[in-house]
């Protein structure tokens, strides 16, 4: 099995569950597919399953946390970009505890930490999208080559 179509497959047979349109789904299918060739997923699982007593349940859970974080996990939260629901954090940043034992004030307008989760995964998402344009992974098909098959296609076409 190839493990570098592993994400790939993981990412198109989830995204029908999120009752997008099969275009939105394309997209962030897309978007998610190219982030993890640019950020060294395949990698990643490659070098898992080095090792002695690796399990389906662990690729799986790297995948998965691939997705959950958009591969901003392991990064510190100075170089995340910034969250647009908790004003002067960054996204998927550790929530500020209070030194106080009781809750005298609430906030003007107060988070659902799955609403914040779920705006912060969309900035992440936004933000992926606009690093991964232009990227082209090492054994994707040149644009010459990409002409020349479209060409074939043509006169493919054209006989049938």
């Amino acid at each position: 099995v190839d493990q570098s179509s592993a994400p790939v497959g993981h990412c198109r047979d989830n995204a029908q569950r999120l009752g997008l349109e099969p275009q939105m789904l394309n997209a962030v299918a897309e978007i998610l597919i190219t982030a993890s060739y640019r950020l060294g997923l395949p990698q990643q699982l490659q070098k898992t399953m080095q090792r002695e007593e690796v399990s389906g349940a662990q690729l799986h859970a790297i995948i998965g946390n691939f997705i959950a974080w958009l591969g901003y996990a392991n990064i510190e939260e100075a170089q995340r970009p910034a969250s647009r629901v908790q004003k002067g954090a960054a996204i998927f940043a550790a929530t500020p505890r209070s030194t106080m034992l009781r809750l005298t004030k609430l906030d003007e307008q107060p988070v659902h930490a799955a609403s914040r989760y779920v705006y912060d995964w969309l900035v992440a998402l936004y933000t992926l999208a606009n690093e991964n344009a232009g990227y082209r992974h090492p054994q994707d098909v040149t644009n010459v080559d990409r002409a020349q098959l479209i060409a074939y296609q043509r006169r493919q076409s054209a006989i049938n």
